[in-house]
């Protein structure tokens, strides 16, 4: 025994060996790596721009010129140094990110604050000779396959039709018989890959290899990248960013590519000491930070001639590159990247670092798919340009336009590379990583570990792994057939049975009594025997309800028709029938507002009968008895004058059924002893302890009460208010509805409703705010209309005002939600456990937000809530990214009136054109019809209607509002606080 450790061991404590005498590590596995969705979908992207520049310098660029020419903003699409500048970045980034999260086995690297203990260590520096021996195994083995690839198809021909497509059809254009066809034999091939990682000369390797000539730069890259995390990582922080503020400043100067590997370990080492997360937790800074970073970005892309040319020539004179000082900047290429290149990719991976809103759009399934396969992605691009393209070319070209035979072709590519880019990460990438683990587990950590033993211990693994490799790779495919075939039965039985997705399907319930007396003696009839001609308000409310169950008839051909005139009068630019122009690379992003949209059409074009009460005492009893109906008023508390009110408005309904009785719910320490208030303490906890805010209050109230299936719950919020009508038609809901969870029509004219004010600037706030609450108006008489009458599931979701829901479905599902959009998780695992919802045709009224700040953190709190929600069914989940995807489109679509007629004059396909524009006309729609529906139900004067109606043109503000909510959210940490919003 180390005689260090025996003395450890008396003492009791542990010994820790010095680093130098640690054994080496073994290598992690390649499924343990951390893999980030943002920085694959930025990978992906730059895949795409690369992938992009190679089809149209092959295609288009010298016959037509004009078609995204990297001079001009849209040519930023297929700017490949931008790309590979962005990629190397990322590749500095994630390459830290893996390196230290396996060195440092969880332990952070050091801060200020946190210092290094004595005796420990904080960095396993085997884990530095593991990465140096995987990485250029990893880059040969990949290189050498493509490499090899490229030489055979030259070899057989495979890229004669290269020359002939460009003489038929592209002339004058690049794609002639490949360069690399000249490697010769297989001692030229020897010779590549070992230039490969030699060679510094971009221009020979691109004329040899193609996109092998970045294998270079990824390779040195990484290796400086890895020395310089291990060597600063012991270092406290600040020594740590002056060997930063030295060693950037000199890879700069000599323009050398490691700059941009050693940015992304400097974002990195950002994220782990929490610089990243301090940023985050100031809401202005990181405003600040992403304004001026997307602002920089977008002058340099803008303004290629105006400030990028000047940046690069003006760096250019002061810097070395080639061996010469002050070179021409635009002359280098692929030898040297211009550097305004570097400064646009550098402050896209910053944006991204610190914005969770982009974070959350580039890390989408099919951004960070393509960033997985980024890797064969780029290397096998030209092999695809240079044998499969001629051939699509010469079989497309029978009497079609220019276009029409380039842009399909640009498709069918893109596909077909996409495709071979799996096989080649499934068979060529993720196994290397496996065989360079072998390898180093093999030769250095298997014992006997000596020099003289290694030789045979390589033999062995060779023989090994070569007699091993038929029957590990047939256990591979079984294992991706079975789970392809487990995914693909599972996802079928969900798409057929989507409306159950726990499997779960309830009974209607039956009319039936309680077996215990006690409960028996107190249940009332579910009858509605009031009478409510004489309430003014009452019937108002059944004049509206009975005007809205007809205006499917206007709805049914008001959103195609104005969406037609717009079309043909397209005031915000032409269209086109070609399918795809330049436009189409983004504004494509406005068909992803289609879903939503279409659902609202469908809502607003499905009918909301809202019969008499004579037509439905004929219709069947679904429950006969009810012993409570509880009108609870959910609050913390705080708001007195709110609370008051809506109280002394529903206490009033109690005389109307003796099942009615209002109660405020309240946090301790507030209380209302004058009034029917129940207190939550502070000391309760729900069951699993996950409730917290509002959810614990909800909690406590099942708990407390006692629910049973013959107690129901309409849950409201501090200043909601509703009439007899509504009441009348939640009991009709109760007696021959067989749902569970019921939900109507929430207004905001219930106070300060386009509030005159005692100043200007409450006038407009309150003429704003209630302008953008119309939308909210809109959605249910539309979405949620859709759901509760026709699906009868919560896939949009439910609100958590105006909640009708029986005892029996508050028992089984309990208010223990963790999250902050309780309401929505509520739904969702009653939806699980088989509870269906209906459609109440009453109405209740609520109060907009009265500062910008309150109507932010409302919508803030939604948007975070339900992200944070954890296991959502897939439906839901969908429909809510969608439902941000459209607030969002909406916005960008408003951007893109001014700038279709200054920035971007290019015509849109009519496919685009026609969902951009049933989408804006439905956005409208929801607005407008949630305005008139709220003006019929507030009795307005005529002459004040149109007043109001003047102020919807803040109505392109609101949308503008509403996307930055969504954005805010996005932005914000995946946990926040539960604010209160303060109605007065």
């Amino acid at each position: 025994m180390n005689p260090d450790g025996a003395r450890y061991e008396r003492t009791g404590r542990a010994y820790i060996p010095p680093v130098e005498h640690a054994t080496l590590p073994e290598a992690p596995d390649a499924d343990s790596l951390t893999r980030l969705p943002w920085i694959d979908g930025l990978r992906g992207a730059a895949a795409v721009v690369m992938f992009t520049q190679a089809f149209a310098d092959l295609t288009w660029t010298q016959s037509h010129p004009g078609t995204l020419p990297l001079t001009t903003t849209e040519g930023v699409v297929r700017n490949g140094q931008l790309a590979i500048s962005l990629w190397f970045v990322l590749s500095g980034r994630s390459l830290v990110n893996n390196f230290y999260r396996w060195a440092f086995l969880g332990r952070k690297i050091l801060t200020e604050s946190a210092p290094k203990k004595q005796g420990e260590s904080e960095l396993r520096w085997g884990s530095l000779a593991v990465s140096v021996f995987r990485r250029p195994i990893r880059l040969a083995y990949a290189g050498a396959i493509v490499g090899l690839t490229q030489w055979l198809l030259c070899a057989q021909g495979f890229t004669d039709d290269a020359e002939t497509a460009s003489v038929k059809l592209l002339a004058p254009s690049d794609l002639w018989v490949p360069s690399w066809c000249e490697i010769g034999d297989f001692a030229g091939f020897l010779k590549l890959v070992l230039d490969m990682f030699t060679n510094p000369d971009h221009g020979t390797m691109w004329f040899q290899g193609a996109q092998l000539w970045t294998i270079y730069d990824l390779f040195w890259g990484s290796m400086l990248t890895y020395i310089v995390a291990s060597a600063v990582a012991p270092l406290p922080l600040r020594s740590r960013y002056l060997v930063y503020a030295i060693l950037l400043p000199s890879l700069w100067f000599i323009t050398s590519n490691n700059f941009l590997f050693i940015a992304g370990l400097v974002m990195c080492d950002m994220y782990n000491t929490g610089l990243v997360r301090w940023i985050n937790d100031n809401w202005k800074l990181t405003m600040a930070i992403e304004l001026s970073v997307m602002a920089l970005a977008t002058a340099l892309i803008v303004g290629v001639d105006n400030v990028a040319a000047p940046i690069n020539n003006a760096i250019g004179n002061i810097t070395v590159a080639a061996g010469l000082f002050g070179y021409d900047a635009q002359t280098l290429w692929p030898q040297t990247m211009v550097m305004s290149n570097w400064i646009i990719a550098i402050a896209t991976v910053l944006w991204m670092e610190v914005s969770h809103t982009m974070q959350w759009f580039v890390g989408w399934g099919i951004f960070v798919w393509m960033g997985k396969i980024s890797f064969g992605f780029i290397f096998l691009q030209y092999i695809v340009l240079y044998s499969i393209m001629p051939p699509i070319i010469l079989s497309l070209n029978d009497g079609r336009s220019y276009w029409n035979v380039v842009a399909p072709t640009y498709l069918i590519c893109f596909v077909i590379n996409a495709a071979l880019s799996w096989v080649f990460y499934q068979i060529v990438d993720r196994f290397a990583l496996r065989m360079t683990k072998a390898m180093w587990n093999g030769l250095f950590v298997t014992h006997p570990t000596s020099f003289f033993t290694m030789p045979y211990k390589f033999v062995t693994f060779l023989a090994h792994f070569v007699f091993t490799l038929p029957v590990r790779l047939a256990q591979w495919v079984g294992r991706k057939v079975v789970g392809w075939y487990k995914g693909t039965t599972g996802g079928l039985w969900t798409l057929l049975h989507w409306k159950h997705v726990g499997g779960l399907k309830r009974t209607p319930p039956g009319v039936h009594m309680p077996d215990d007396p006690a409960i028996r003696g107190q249940l009332y009839s579910t009858r509605w025997t009031a009478d409510l001609r004489d309430d003014r308000e009452a019937m108002r409310t059944y004049r509206l309800l009975q005007f809205n169950q007809w205006s499917w008839l206007i709805h049914l051909w008001l959103i195609p028709g104005l969406t037609a005139l717009w079309i043909y009068y397209h005031p915000t630019g032409g269209f086109t029938w070609d399918g795809f122009t330049f436009s189409s690379l983004w504004r494509f992003i406005w068909a992803l507002s289609v879903p939503n949209c279409l659902c609202a059409y469908i809502g607003f074009c499905t009918p909301d009968w809202s019969p008499s009460k004579r037509t439905m005492d004929k219709r069947p009893v679904i429950r006969e008895a009810i012993r409570n109906f509880y009108i609870v008023l959910v609050t913390k508390g705080s708001n007195e004058t709110a609370v008051r009110r809506g109280f002394d408005t529903l206490v009033k309904l109690e005389k109307l059924h003796p099942s009615v009785k209002v109660y405020v719910l309240t946090d301790e320490p507030y209380a209302y002893p004058d009034i029917s208030n129940i207190v939550c303490p502070k000391a309760y906890k729900s069951p699993q302890g996950l409730a917290k805010h509002k959810a614990r209050a909800l909690d406590y109230f099942r708990a407390s009460m006692g629910l049973t299936e013959f107690d129901w719950t309409l849950h409201m919020d501090e200043e909601s208010v509703t009439d007899a009508e509504s009441l009348r038609r939640m009991f009709d809901f109760i007696r021959y509805s067989p749902h569970s969870i019921g939900q109507g029509i929430i207004l905001y004219n219930g106070h300060g409703y386009f509030n005159k004010g005692e100043s200007w600037k409450t006038v407009i706030q309150g003429w704003f705010f209630s302008v953008a609450d119309c939308l909210r108006v809109g959605d249910d008489l539309a979405r949620f209309h859709f759901q509760n009458t026709a699906i009868h599931a919560p896939v949009f979701g439910v609100h958590g005002s105006f909640l009708l829901l029986n005892g029996i479905v508050e028992q089984e599902v309990t208010w223990d939600c963790g999250s902050l959009a309780e309401d929505f998780e509520f739904s969702h695992f009653a939806w699980r456990k088989g509870f269906t919802c209906g459609r109440i045709n009453g109405i209740v009224r609520e109060q907009s937000p009265t500062t910008l700040r309150d109507f932010l953190k409302q919508r803030r709190r939604w948007f975070v809530g339900i992200r944070e929600i954890k296991g959502v069914y897939g439906l839901p989940k969908l429909a809510i990214n969608l439902w941000i995807v459209g607030v969002l489109t909406l916005a960008v679509t408003l951007i893109n009136i001014p700038f279709s007629f200054w920035v971007d004059t290019s015509v849109t396909p009519f496919w685009i054109a026609l969902c951009a524009d049933f989408c804006f006309v439905t956005f409208i729609i929801l607005y407008l019809m949630g305005f008139v529906f709220q003006e019929i139900d507030a009795a307005t004067p005529w002459y004040y209607s149109i007043m109001h109606l003047f102020g919807m043109i803040m109505q392109p503000i609101a949308s503008m509002a509403e996307g930055l909510a969504a954005i805010w959210a996005l932005s914000s940490p995946k946990t926040i606080t539960f604010e209160v919003i303060v109605k007065k």
